[in-house]
């Protein structure tokens, strides 16, 4: 399944922003289909270099793994994203060199918490580190909050006040994913935790979105999906024994 599209629904990521957007379930036997004809037509393409290259039809590029498991059990990756990309906006519109504000923000995830960036990542972060500044926000973005004011230029357009006040933001944003996350995972969850998790999850999605993140496949699936896969016995952390290995 592409990137772009939702595993679980026929929802596409420039659809996903609206947050009151539904998709349609997916069922196996038109997966099977687009599967099908998407892998015809990529044999064609590499046995002739003239064809041009097949596009995914609703992002389905390969046939399902295992049909008998059903769709609406398919685990939900937990990530957000990355936190290279919310440093970003930190920096604002001016030129940091390698000595500057970067690396001191940088300093703080290492030195001070044993997080680092994982080159065969693509210089992401993986679920460990993420825990790491899930369960340290509010320190973190306090560091990061006293790093920015010392070092803001004469040109910054951000007043300390204001540099403040958005670390806050990306603070309470790591602590409300944290939250769902958190009553996400919980083993044979009660009507209460479900609806805490939906209050997390409502809360993180919102904040997400304000600050101009993308709302990616997911961040859908967390928003749409997870608290149907709660529902099920167990749970979602004990649908893990329906885990694959690979979207189909």
């Amino acid at each position: 399944m592409s990137h772009s599209w939702c595993p679980m629904c026929k929802m596409r990521a420039a659809e996903m922003p609206n947050l009151n957007a539904t998709g349609e379930i997916w069922q196996y036997a038109e997966m099977k289909k687009l599967g099908e004809e998407h892998q015809k037509k990529m044999r064609l393409f590499q046995q002739n270099d003239k064809v041009s290259p097949p596009k995914a039809q609703l992002g389905c590029k390969d046939t399902p793994w295992w049909p008998f498991i059903p769709v609406e059990r398919f685990i939900v990756p937990l990530h957000i994203a990355r936190a290279k990309e919310h440093i970003k906006t930190f920096k604002s519109d001016r030129k940091i060199d390698d000595e500057g504000i970067e690396t001191a923000l940088f300093s703080v995830f290492k030195d001070l918490y044993g997080v680092k960036l994982q080159a065969y990542h693509g210089g992401s972060l993986h679920g460990k580190d993420h825990q790491k500044i899930m369960s340290n926000a509010d320190e973190i973005f306090t560091l990061f909050a006293e790093i920015l004011k010392e070092n803001a230029k004469e040109d910054c357009k951000l007043t300390h006040d204001e540099i403040e006040e958005l670390c806050q933001k990306y603070s309470n944003l790591y602590i409300l994913w944290d939250g769902a996350f958190s009553y996400a995972s919980t083993i044979n969850p009660s009507r209460e935790d479900i609806a805490m998790y939906e209050r997390f999850v409502t809360a993180a999605v919102h904040s997400h979105k304000e600050l101009g993140m993308n709302v990616t496949p997911k961040v859908h699936l967390m928003w749409m999906h997870v608290k149907r896969q709660m529902e099920f016995p167990g749970g979602f952390e004990e649908a893990g024994h329906y885990r694959i290995g690979r979207s189909p």
